[in-house]
């Protein structure tokens, strides 16, 4: 096996603290996913809740390699779309889960998923400006502009601060961080990191992100 760790266009975040072991998202594909989490020594067997940030593919399309418990807004399964211009969309519905492999909760608001580590639910939009005006979803077979309300966030809350685990913030990064700060009672701003839409990283707690 190759022990080279393997990149695609995606987002998938292994989250280790205590004894949790938390994913977010599961990538495009999933072929990248299970490559990494074999490079640490883990299976699916191994993590305890897959939390998704939203219902976008390139967060969801792995979830057919997946198994296990999932966290995630009902909003998540919609068919979805991105318009870039008149009469030119292309898909962004990711696949549904399994229900012979995986059990399903909705959550609107935050859900605490480890110590000191929580979702932060439905973002508010304190500034408008950040939202695009781009995406679809249809529900009950009505095609609608999609805020994308089920765009959610993790948040740590480290010993170097808190930690931010962002999908593609299409709530506003702005608006996630104030959030994020409103929930938790870090008002003064010390949030330390940000880890956003690029790569498969891990975070164990204590030991930063690898």
């Amino acid at each position: 096996m190759s022990i080279i760790p393997l990149w695609n266009w995606c987002l998938t975040v292994l989250i280790e603290t205590g004894n949790k072991k938390i994913l977010v998202d599961t990538g495009a594909t999933g072929i990248a996913l299970t490559h990494n989490l074999g490079l640490l020594g883990l299976s699916f067997d191994d993590i305890d809740v897959i939390f998704l940030s939203h219902g976008h593919y390139d967060h969801t399309g792995g979830l057919p390699a997946t198994k296990g418990k999932i966290i995630t807004h009902h909003h998540a399964f919609c068919e979805r779309s991105l318009v870039a211009k008149q009469d030119v969309s292309v898909d962004l519905t990711g696949p549904a889960p399994n229900g012979d492999h995986h059990s399903l909760e909705y959550q609107r608001g935050p859900v605490k998923l480890a110590e000191g580590v929580i979702t932060t639910g439905e973002i508010n939009r304190i500034h408008d400006w950040e939202e695009l005006s781009i995406f679809r979803i249809k529900k009950n077979e009505e095609e609608e502009v999609d805020r994308v309300w089920d765009d959610q966030a993790v948040i740590i809350n480290s010993e170097y601060g808190l930690v931010i685990v962002a999908g593609c913030s299409h709530a506003g990064i702005i608006n996630t961080i104030k959030h994020a700060m409103k929930i938790t009672g870090e008002n003064n701003g010390a949030y330390k990191h940000l880890l956003r839409h690029w790569r498969f990283s891990s975070y164990r707690s204590g030991g930063g992100q690898n």
